[in-house]
């Protein structure tokens, strides 16, 4: 879908990071509700964090790490909210 070559590994990679950025908006809403701000200050944070721009950069399997973490957490907080 995004190529057979490094350039499309990059996209892939990428586009995780910028998934992961949403991710941790969400489990900073499920930890902390929705009119807080901490969630807005978790996804800026992360998304200028100098440990996770790197692993955005570069093909390897740990810049897929952050995103399914935090889909994990929230979906499992949502899941023990709601019942």
């Amino acid at each position: 879908l995004l190529g057979d070559d490094v350039a499309g590994a990059r996209r892939y990679v990428a586009l995780v990071g910028v998934a992961a950025v949403f991710a941790a908006w969400w489990l900073g809403r499920e930890l902390f509700g929705p009119r807080s701000r901490a969630p807005l200050l978790a996804a800026g944070l992360l998304a200028v964090s100098p440990w996770h721009l790197p692993y955005s950069r570069v093909v390897l399997p740990a810049g897929t790490m952050v995103l399914v973490q935090s889909l994990a957490m929230a979906a499992l907080l949502r899941g023990v909210r709601l019942g």
